[in-house]
């Protein structure tokens, strides 16, 4: 009987000890859990600078510069190598557009578009669209990659404000040019589009240069 009992014993602290190792190990793996979760949203928030600060440093008197970081990061995150150098900077800078388009199609179909690397250059395009006229085929990109930094980033997060603003300039470009008040009117959006940038405590040479491209002429 006493056998019995202390054998009783011992299998309730086994079963308890059991238990305990468990719930031990539940709690450990919550932690790493939310540790990961954690290093994502702390990850998402720093290439959403790294974004920010590529694109208020673009600039067309550097091109060469501006390439080199845009590839750099892509090749980074995407462990990929492109086969470009220096002395090609100035070629590709020409052909951004395209360079960018291809891109975004080959992350599209590797099911990476909503990545940071792909929506960075998607935002890029963007901003290369509207200083070509392309208002249209920038909406096209805009609405995309909009509601993925939505995702990412705080409702009130500056980077946001940028995408209002480049919203507000492709309203200056879609005025119809054969309508009686089309002047008139691109003034309008132009200064929603100025009040807009405001409202950014540095709206830098990207947000500069777009507004004096697509500034209408009565206000020259």
């Amino acid at each position: 009987m006493i056998a019995l009992v202390a054998m009783l014993a011992v299998a309730t602290y086994l079963v308890g000890h059991a238990e305990v190792a468990r719930k031990s190990a539940e709690l450990e793996a919550l932690r790493i859990s939310q540790a990961k979760e954690k290093q994502t949203v702390e990850n998402a928030m720093l290439f959403t600078n790294l974004t920010t600060k590529y694109l208020r440093s673009l600039s067309e008197e550097t091109p060469g510069a501006s390439w080199l970081n845009l590839i750099g990061f892509t090749e980074s995150m995407m462990k990929q190598r492109f086969p470009i150098d220096a002395s090609q900077m100035n070629g590709l800078w020409d052909q951004r557009i395209v360079v960018a388009e291809d891109l975004i199609k080959k992350m599209g179909a590797a099911g990476k578009r909503t990545g940071l690397e792909s929506l960075m250059i998607e935002t890029s395009l963007v901003v290369w669209l509207l200083r070509e006229g392309r208002a249209n085929d920038a909406l096209v990109h805009l609405n995309f990659v909009d509601p993925c930094w939505r995702k990412m980033v705080a409702p009130d997060d500056e980077w946001l404000q940028h995408l209002v603003v480049y919203r507000a300039c492709a309203d200056v470009l879609r005025v119809d040019p054969k309508a009686p008040d089309a002047e008139a009117q691109r003034v309008m959006h132009y200064q929603r589009a100025q009040a807009e940038a405001r409202k950014i405590e540095e709206p830098g040479t990207t947000i500069g240069k777009l507004l004096t491209k697509i500034k209408p002429a009565s206000l020259q």
